[in-house]
C-alpha cells in the first residue's frame, strides 16, 4: 500500500507540473510517464505520453509510446511509430522483431533482429532469433542461435535446454548429452527434459560411456603434481571441498594413511580410491575393482606421508562447483593439506585441513585474472585474507570454516595456485583491512554494474555506496534510471565483460513453464516493495497463481527469477490483447 500510495504522489507532482508549465518539457512527461510503468499501469503512462505536443518531432517520446503500446498488447500503434523512426537503434530493432513475432510475421522479426545484433550483440535478439529457428524446424540455425546466446550469457540456463534438444533434432548425440545434463540440474523436475537426454543417452550407446570412462581414467592416473612444502607457520582452516555427498573418490600422489580413532589403512601413490557412505560407517574401495579394502566410522582423517619435509597432494574426482548456477561444473581438483570425511546429520562432507596462507594461494586466482598487475594481485590477496580471518567458523555447526563457493570464497585449490598469485599471497603474508582494531567486511566482485552498494549486507559504517564513474552521479527521475538499465553508461565496469555488466532476460509462455513449472498467463503482478543503494531491489512480490510470495534479499528475488545476474534490474509484463501475459522481460 505504502508503494502504491508512493507512485501515485509522484506520479501527481509530476502531472500538476506539466499542467503549471508550458508542455514543452519531454523529460517531465517521460518521468511521469515511467513512474506509471514501473507499477504496470501502462494505460496511465500511454495517457500521459500522448498528450505531449512533442510527440511527433521528439523521437525519446515516440521510442517510449511506442514500447509502452507494444507492452499493453497495441501492436499495430507499436509498429507505426517504430516504421517511422528513421535512424534506429539495436533496441528499436529488438521491440520491431518482439511485435513481428507476435503478428506472425517471422520472415520480418527475424530479419529485425538481424539487425539489432549488426547493431550490439544482446541476449534478447539471439535467444528470440533461436526460438523462430526452433519453431520453422531450421534446428541448426537455431543451434547456432542458442549457442551465441550462451557465449553471450551463460547464465541464461534455459538456452541449455533448447540447444540440447535442437542438436538432438540433428543427429548431434554428444553436444546433446552435455547440454540436456546441465538442463536437467538446473530444472530436475522438468520431465521433457529428463525424456530427451534419456534419448541423447540411448543414441549415444552405453559403450560411448565405458569408452569415455576408461579414457578419463587412464588420463587422470597420468596426472601428476610435485610435492610441496606446506606452511606452518599460520592458522589452519577447515574448507568443505563437497557436500551431501554419497560417495568420492581420490588418489595420491605419493603414500598416504586413512584412519579413524581405532583404524587405519595405507593406500598406494597414484592408485584411485573410492571412499562411500553406508549406514553411519565408511567404506573404502578400490576405484576400479570396486574391491573393499576397509572400512571405518563416521569420521577419518586423510593424510598424505611426507618426505622430507615435503607433502603430496591429494587428486579428487568429480568435485562439483557451483551447484544450481549457471557456471556449474565438475571437475577433478588437486589439494594440498590433509582431508577429512566425516557424517553430519547422515551428510558425506570432505574438508580440505591447510594452512590460511596456502588456502588463500588457491583463491586468488579464482577471484581474478592471474595476468592481472601485481599491486592488483596483492590488493585481492588482502581483501580474500581479511575477509577468511572475518568470517572463520562461518560453517561451524557443519566443522568447517569455509565452504568452496562463492558464499565465502571460490577455493579451487592447487589447481587454481600460480606463480603471480603465490607471490602476491606472500607479499602480503598476514596483511589484512581493520576498522576501529577489528577485521572488516572485505566484500569484492567482479563487476559492479555501474554503482557501488553499500548496503546489500547490512549498514556497516566503512563502506560508502557510490556511482564507479568519473562523473559519480546516479540520474535521478525514474525514466533516466530506466535507461539506465537498458543503455550501457560509460563507468568503469563497462570495461570488462558486458554479458555481465548489461545483461537481458525474456521468457515467452513455453520458457516460463518450463522454468517456473507454472503458467505465465497465472502471473498477475510482480511489485516492486522496496529499493536499496544503487536501485537494487531489496523486496518484491509476486502474485501467481493465486498466490503471493514475498521475496526479500538479494538472492532469494534472483534465485526465484532463474539465478538473474544480480537484484539490480527493471522488469515488463508484456500483455496480449485479451490483456494476458505473454512476455516478461528484465533489463
Amino acid at each position: 500500500m505504502l508503494r502504491s500510495a508512493l507512485i501515485l504522489i509522484l506520479a501527481f507532482l509530476a502531472l500538476s507540473s506539466l499542467a503549471l508549465e508550458e508542455p514543452s518539457q519531454a523529460d517531465d512527461y517521460l518521468t511521469a510517464a515511467a513512474i506509471f510503468k514501473e507499477s504496470f499501469q501502462y494505460d496511465k503512462a500511454i495517457e500521459i505520453l500522448e498528450n505531449s505536443s512533442q510527440l511527433k518531432e521528439n523521437n525519446e517520446l515516440a521510442r517510449y509510446l511506442a514500447r509502452l503500446y507494444f507492452l499493453s498488447g497495441k501492436h499495430n500503434k507499436a509498429l507505426s511509430i517504430f516504421e517511422r523512426i528513421k535512424d534506429k537503434n539495436w533496441l528499436d530493432y529488438i521491440y520491431l522483431g518482439l511485435i513481428h513475432e507476435e503478428t506472425n510475421q517471422y520472415s520480418k522479426a527475424l530479419r529485425s533482429y538481424r539487425r539489432s545484433i549488426e547493431l550490439k550483440d544482446s541476449s534478447i535478439a539471439l535467444f528470440r532469433s533461436g526460438k523462430i529457428y526452433r519453431l520453422k524446424k531450421d534446428y541448426k540455425k537455431a543451434c547456432d542461435f542458442f549457442q551465441k546466446v550462451l557465449d553471450v550469457d551463460s547464465s541464461i540456463r534455459i538456452a541449455n535446454f533448447y540447444l540440447g534438444e535442437c542438436s538432438l533434432k540433428i543427429g548431434h548425440n554428444e553436444q546433446a548429452y552435455s547440454h540436456l545434463s546441465k538442463a536437467i540440474t538446473f530444472y530436475p523436475q522438468n520431465k521433457e527434459i529428463q525424456t530427451l537426454l534419456s534419448e541423447a543417452k540411448a543414441k549415444l550407446g552405453p559403450d560411448y560411456f565405458k569408452t569415455r570412462e576408461k579414457d578419463k581414467t587412464i588420463k587422470r592416473k597420468r596426472v601428476k603434481f610435485a610435492p610441496i612444502r606446506p606452511d606452518e607457520d599460520s592458522p589452519l582452516v577447515r574448507v568443505a571441498i563437497a557436500q551431501d555427498l554419497n560417495k568420492f573418490s581420490f588418489s595420491c600422489q605419493g603414500q598416504f594413511l586413512i584412519k579413524d580413532e581405532s583404524t587405519d589403512y595405507q593406500g598406494k601413490a597414484g592408485e584411485i580410491y573410492t571412499l562411500a557412505r553406508k549406514g553411519k560407517r565408511l567404506y573404502l574401495y578400490g576405484y576400479e575393482d570396486k574391491k573393499e579394502l576397509k572400512n571405518f566410522s563416521s569420521k577419518v582423517t586423510i593424510s598424505s606421508i611426507r618426505e622430507q619435509g615435503l607433502s603430496f597432494a591429494f587428486y579428487v574426482l568429480d568435485i562439483v562447483y557451483g551447484q544450481d548456477d549457471f557456471w556449474q561444473k565438475k571437475l577433478d581438483r588437486a589439494y594440498q593439506g590433509d582431508l577429512e570425511a566425516l557424517l553430519v546429520k547422515n551428510e558425506l562432507i570432505l574438508i580440505n585441513i591447510l594452512s590460511i596462507e596456502d588456502y588463500l594461494k588457491g583463491i586468488l586466482s579464482a577471484e581474478i585474472p592471474a595476468s592481472s598487475a601485481e599491486e592488483a594481485l596483492c590488493a585481492q590477496a588482502v581483501a580474500a585474507r581479511t575477509f577468511a580471518v572475518r568470517n572463520r567458523n562461518r560453517h561451524k555447526e557443519k566443522f568447517f570454516d569455509f565452504c568452496s563457493d562463492v558464499h565465502c570464497q571460490s577455493y579451487h585449490g592447487l589447481s587454481a595456485r600460480t606463480k603471480a598469485t603465490d607471490k602476491a599471497v606472500d607479499l602480503t603474508r598476514g596483511e589484512i583491512l581493520v576498522f576501529n582494531e577489528k577485521p572488516i567486511e572485505a566484500f569484492y566482485h567482479s563487476n559492479c554494474g555501474g554503482c557501488l552498494s553499500a548496503d546489500s549486507f547490512g549498514n556497516i559504517e566503512y563502506l560508502e555506496a557510490k556511482i564507479d564513474s568519473a562523473s559519480g552521479v546516479m540520474p535521478d527521475s525514474s525514466y533516466l534510471q530506466e535507461m539506465w538499465f537498458i543503455q550501457e553508461p560509460a563507468t568503469y565496469s563497462e570495461s570488462g565483460s558486458k554479458s555481465s555488466y548489461r545483461w537481458q532476460r525474456v521468457y515467452d509462455r513455453e520458457d516460463f513453464r518450463y522454468i517456473f513449472g507454472e503458467s505465465l498467463q497465472s502471473l498477475d503482478a510482480i511489485n516492486p516493495r522496496s529499493k536499496g543503494d544503487c536501485l537494487r531491489y531489496k523486496e518484491v512480490s509476486v502474485d501467481i497463481a493465486g498466490q503471493s510470495l514475498n521475496l526479500k534479499g538479494d538472492l532469494n528475488i534472483r534465485n526465484y527469477f532463474d539465478k538473474l545476474r544480480s537484484n539490480a534490474f527493471i522488469n515488463e509484463i508484456k500483455y496480449d490483447s485479451k490483456n494476458l501475459p505473454d512476455l516478461l522481460i528484465f533489463w
